[in-house]
């Protein structure tokens, strides 16, 4: 997911967390790719407060499947907020992940990968 700039007006991010923590919504792994907020800055308090019950919720939902959050120029400095979802900052982008196919119950790892980054750099 990218680009939800959510905020008082916006709250469809919300309720997609939502439903994933209420079971309607099953998967393994989510990838927040920047500007899931419309503003959350780590040093800048004055933009915690709306995102306080969502980091919580993003913290409850890492328990059980992988959070990973790729911040974006909407979203930054946010590892002061996350214990259990993994953090990429804009330098750390691309990110590189490697893809799995099923094979019955496992996972297989194979040999193609997939580069992610916020949309506000350039590769």
């Amino acid at each position: 997911m990218a680009d939800a700039h959510e905020n008082e007006q916006r709250k469809g991010f919300w309720e997609f967390l939502q439903a994933l923590k209420k079971g309607k919504i099953s998967t393994p792994q989510l990838i927040l790719i920047g500007d899931i907020f419309d503003l959350l800055i780590g040093e800048i308090s004055a933009t915690h407060e709306f995102a306080k019950p969502y980091i919580e919720l993003l913290e409850e939902l890492a328990l059980k499947i992988e959070i990973i959050y790729l911040e974006g120029n909407h979203d930054f400095n946010l590892s002061c907020f996350f214990k259990r979802v993994k953090i990429f900052n804009l330098q750390e982008q691309p990110i590189k992940l490697n893809l799995h196919t099923s094979k019955g119950n496992n996972l297989v790892l194979n040999s193609a990968f997939i580069k992610l980054a916020h949309g506000d750099i350039f590769l």
